[in-house]
């Protein structure tokens, strides 16, 4: 203000309320910024304390969930080691995870180990398919056609027609002092087939004409034979 310029009462009184108002002003500012913060402090301690709240009642509510037997599906209690309706033993859901995947594994190794013996599974089968041609085409259905065919058709050979006797004749033309070798060596090989021992074929080679007739016997058939200088070693086989 300019040196010796009057101030009027007027003035003075405006400009003491100017500074009254200004004054107000700022305290009303600073109420409100207060009550600001205590707002959003009184918001968070609430957010905490809800939040602390949860977790216990989730926990409670995991502990009160009912617990039911996988086997029959009674009903258990927290501390049941064993079902009350069926008896069956209250495992852990790790003991039970665990029991699943062991029972994978195993299921697995058992297909490996399948698949493994295959090969041997499909050679004992063709075995097996191989003895049932050989006894079909050798013995089978006790048919001596069937078994003997290869030589069915010799002089020295005579099968029924029904297979169920077969006679070799070592003389089948009765000439003096005459034998036919290779029905001498058969009568060897059949004997082997049929289950007689060799005992029996050196019996045969050591029969004489007072001997008369000779039997004996194996599990599957019977032979008799005799033998005569003029006609030779005669079997004949039949089945039992």
């Amino acid at each position: 203000m300019p040196e010796g310029e009057k101030v009027w009462p007027e003035e003075i009184a405006d400009s003491t309320n100017d500074l009254q108002d200004t004054g107000n002003e700022a305290e009303e500012t600073e109420a409100f910024s207060s009550a600001e913060e205590e707002t959003a402090e009184e918001s968070a301690f609430e957010k905490s304390a809800n939040e602390d709240s949860e977790l216990p009642m989730e926990e409670a509510a995991e502990e009160n969930r009912p617990v039911f037997c996988v086997n029959c599906g009674a009903e258990l209690t927290a501390d049941a080691l064993f079902c009350p309706k069926c008896g069956k033993k209250v495992e852990a859901a790790g003991d039970e995870t665990r029991n699943k995947i062991d029972q994978y594994n195993a299921k697995v190794s058992k297909k490996i180990q399948t698949k493994k013996m295959l090969p041997v599974y499909i050679a004992a089968a063709a075995i097996v398919i191989i003895l049932i041609v050989v006894l079909a085409t050798r013995g089978g259905g006790k048919d001596f056609n069937r078994m003997y065919a290869d030589i069915a058709g010799e002089s020295w050979c005579t099968i029924a027609s029904d297979g169920s006797y077969m006679k070799i004749d070592t003389n089948p033309l009765n000439i003096d002092d005459y034998s036919n070798y290779s029905a001498y060596l058969k009568l060897a090989e059949i004997n082997k087939d049929l289950g007689f021992s060799a005992a029996v074929f050196d019996d045969m080679g050591s029969t004489r004409a007072m001997d008369g007739k000779q039997t004996a016997e194996s599990s599957k058939a019977t032979v008799s034979w005799r033998y005569h200088p003029d006609q030779g070693l005669e079997a004949t086989y039949s089945w039992k």
